[in-house]
């Protein structure tokens, strides 16, 4: 059986794994798409993945809180790299911007407490780490 090369260009990415602590849950980037997005899986055998984000720009890195009910992501602008982080529902829905500025950032986790994230992200002149506490 011969694969074309186009073929191969339709088989989806992963990336980004995470999975909640009691382990019910999963969250992964993925092109399924067509565009890097989040997508919600339950660890149940036979479960079925739900899309949580979409929109032109991508979505490569999330994080599921301590409860596994919110996710917080990164998300640059047109793919120049700067991001800004974005808190959401793990059903979805309207995110909630948490950063005033888009910044190169590499990760960003949540505090055990599930009140705080961090982010690290860098400047032309500095490394920083910068908390976000959030409204509940």
């Amino acid at each position: 059986m011969s694969i074309q090369a186009s073929d191969l260009f339709t088989i989806p990415l992963f990336y980004g794994i995470d999975l909640a602590p009691d382990g019910r849950t999963m969250l992964y980037s993925s092109t399924a798409s067509g565009m890097p997005h989040l997508y919600i899986l339950p660890t149940k055998p036979g479960s079925r993945p739900k899309q949580i984000t979409s929109g032109n720009d991508p979505v490569m890195i999330g994080s599921l809180s301590p409860t596994g009910d919110r996710v917080v992501y990164l998300q640059d602008k047109d793919g120049n790299e700067l991001h800004q982080l974005f808190l959401v529902s793990k059903n979805g829905g309207k995110p909630e911007q948490l950063t005033k500025n888009a910044q190169r950032t590499s990760n960003a986790k949540w505090h055990p407490n599930g009140e705080e994230v961090a982010r690290d992200y860098v400047t032309k002149d500095s490394s920083c780490l910068e908390i976000c506490r959030l409204q509940l």
